[in-house]
């Protein structure tokens, strides 16, 4: 267990970001952007024909990326998107592009609102 100190772990993040390093021995991914969006009703595979898109073009730009989409089966207009960064630089790197810009300047038109997300890991079970 755990000894939490102020909300934080204390002495748990070394550990736990040495045990999430990956098999090529590099550190590991520990930061995260997240996207929460709805989209108009109706629009949902026009939805995810333009984030596969700005996805591609984020992985030509960023060749380690991965991205997931994920819909929301009960509330089929609620996706919610999430991949790994290398830091957080690399992330206002990608915020900051033409890539990203341009991308979400296209789904846009297609949502009723988006809340875009850093984060960090909490805890992680495997």
């Amino acid at each position: 267990m755990l000894a939490l100190q102020g909300g934080q772990a204390r002495g748990s993040w070394s550990v736990l970001r040495s045990s999430l390093a990956d098999k090529r021995g590099r550190e590991p991914l520990s930061v995260y952007t997240l996207g929460i969006w709805k989209v108009q009703a109706g629009r949902e595979n026009d939805f995810v024909r333009a984030w596969s898109e700005m996805a591609n073009n984020t992985k030509a730009d960023f060749t380690e990326s991965v991205a997931t989409l994920l819909q929301d089966m009960d509330e089929p207009r609620t996706f919610i998107s999430f991949g790994p960064w290398e830091s957080l630089e690399q992330i206002e790197q990608w915020r900051s592009s033409d890539t990203f810009k341009n991308g979400v300047g296209r789904i846009r038109s297609l949502l009723d609102d988006f809340t875009p997300h850093t984060m960090q890991i909490a805890a992680r079970i495997e």
